[in-house]
């Protein structure tokens, strides 16, 4: 995965974020393509799902200092967000295989669709108050 200009929500610390995320979603696809076995592929998707919590907890501090007004509903989205990750490491725990292809639209839809789609408004937000 690239990161892509239009990814930008115009909050620097979480542009900043988002770009460690592309990053690491781009470490999971290499890993991946390399045929690594499960344990390897497992840490990889371990080290993101550490910093997408990370990251989400930065986010929602950042909202709630601005009062943004979907806080809730945007923490209940990273809460489906994360599971949904975790819920493809314990399938790899459990010796399923996840193919390239499946586990890179995955990715990238869960962090394109989020920030195109939610992270975006907060940086409108912050522009208007």
């Amino acid at each position: 995965m690239d990161w892509r200009k239009d990814f930008e929500v115009g909050v620097k610390n979480i542009d900043d974020q988002h770009m460690r995320l592309v990053e690491l979603i781009s470490i999971v696809e290499r890993t991946q393509r390399a045929e690594a076995d499960h344990a390897e592929l497992g840490r990889v998707l371990k080290n993101l799902v550490e910093y997408v919590i990370e990251h989400f907890a930065a986010e929602e501090q950042i909202m709630e200092k601005i009062s943004y007004p979907h806080l809730s509903r945007h923490k209940a989205l990273h809460a489906d967000l994360v599971e949904d990750v975790k819920k493809i490491l314990l399938k790899l725990k459990s010796g399923k295989q996840i193919s390239c292809d499946e586990m890179k639209a995955f990715l990238e839809s869960w962090l394109g669709d989020h920030i195109l789609s939610e992270d975006k408004k907060i940086g409108e937000y912050i522009q208007c108050v």
